[in-house]
């Protein structure tokens, strides 16, 4: 009984953690009008200081997976759960943008614990096959945190202010480092078995695998888009297209975010049945691209679009059986670290296409002008070409059925 509560308790406080990554992750796509109005801050300036989360987030998760496979995993938790509070409230205390990308810099050193936090744990307190459907819950309380970052967001925002809001954002987030590093255990079931394990030697075989390289390149391709389009620049594109405020635009993308936590489960299930994963992720990542694509060039309705979004998210959650991957090819001692690595993916790809959507904002919109409708068309081919590039990579590399 006791440890059947500390495990309920772990995954508890990791999916709290990963509920608020995403609050941390997407909540400029809420405030991006309103900082290029008071600070008349550029595309490229908003694009710079959405990605710079990515940047930490990116440069911390290699070294993230090795202190969670080198030291206490509450030492871990509880520390970057407190950079990621810190950073929620720094960031509306700052007026420049210097110091906001600082902000957004810790919540990023923050954050690149979060998903290895989570899969680690459920790495070694579940069985390998049981692992496929523990881990989509991830994306089950990662998505339901974006959610949450939209709609509800923007009301919470809208009653108390934005600056406000992160504040007690922050707060909370601090508190729950706090209960982290009391309920934490002190070790997991075999954890000091697998630190001795975990040397630099062995170390190099996560970074000398081809087969990770691989999973890092399409893990980050095939979810970044949803990232993207649910961060920065899906909310001004979408105002555009439909006319409408930041509150109808931010259920849309809601909608997106619960498609993928209703998604990652029903493909890891499914994954179980079918005898045929990598066929299977090819054809859910085609079908991420062609809901993407009508949702950028369609003529559809609003009502038509809630739809596109859902389905957007769905099939997006097949990505998650990169992880089930991941961890067959990868030694259990070297779990932290080969999570850590393939998750790099997400920041590498969007601290690239974030700020070179704007660069293309910028050099399409015309001159004293504000950004149309058809800057954003051809700018969002980027993130359209990700699932493309998606596709090739995940067509070399082997797994198992």
């Amino acid at each position: 009984m006791h440890y059947r509560c500390s495990t309920s308790l772990v995954i508890t406080l990791c999916s709290l953690f990963l509920f608020i990554k995403y609050i941390a992750q997407l909540f400029p796509s809420l405030i991006g009008i309103s900082l290029m109005h008071d600070f008349a801050f550029t595309g490229l300036e908003l694009g710079i200081l959405a990605s710079s989360y990515y940047y930490s987030y990116s440069f911390m998760q290699i070294i993230s997976g090795w202190i969670l496979d080198r030291f206490s995993m509450r030492f871990a938790a509880s520390m970057a759960i407190g950079l990621m509070g810190l950073g929620l409230l720094f960031f509306p205390d700052t007026h420049s943008l210097l110091g906001m990308c600082l902000a957004r810099v810790l919540m990023g050193m923050g954050a690149s614990f979060a998903t290895v936090l989570y899969m680690k744990s459920a790495a070694l307190l579940t069985s390998p096959r049981a692992f496929g459907m523990v881990s989509s819950f991830l994306a089950t309380a990662t998505m339901l945190g974006a959610a949450a970052g939209g709609a509800p967001l923007a009301y919470f925002f809208h009653q108390v202010s934005w600056q406000n809001g992160l504040e007690y954002t922050g707060i909370f987030t601090l508190i729950l480092g706090l209960l982290s590093f009391c309920f934490f255990p002190h070790n997991f079931p075999n954890e000091a078995l697998l630190e001795k394990k975990t040397s630099f030697k062995q170390s190099r075989l996560v970074f000398l695998n081809p087969q990770n390289w691989l999973l890092l390149a399409y893990s980050g391709l095939a979810f970044s888009p949803i990232v993207i389009i649910g961060g920065v620049w899906g909310s001004p594109f979408l105002i555009l297209k439909y006319h409408t405020s930041i509150q109808s635009v931010s259920y849309l993308l809601s909608l997106m975010f619960i498609g993928l936590a209703v998604g990652a489960p029903f493909w890891a299930y499914l994954s179980m049945r079918i005898q045929n994963r990598k066929a299977m992720m090819q054809t859910a990542n085609l079908l991420a691209f062609i809901s993407l694509a009508f949702i950028i060039y369609a003529p559809v309705t609003y009502s038509f679009s809630m739809g596109l979004f859902f389905l957007l998210g769905f099939f997006v959650g097949c990505f998650m059986l990169s992880f089930q991957i991941c961890r067959e090819i990868n030694p259990v001692s070297l779990l932290g670290l080969s999570f850590a690595f393939m998750n790099t993916g997400e920041g590498i790809v969007g601290a690239l296409v974030e700020p070179l959507v704007g660069e293309v904002l910028d050099f399409l919109k015309p001159i004293h002008q504000g950004f149309n409708l058809n800057n954003f068309y051809y700018a969002l081919l980027l993130v359209l070409a990700c699932f493309i590039f998606a596709g090739i990579f995940l067509s070399k590399i082997k797994s198992q059925p």
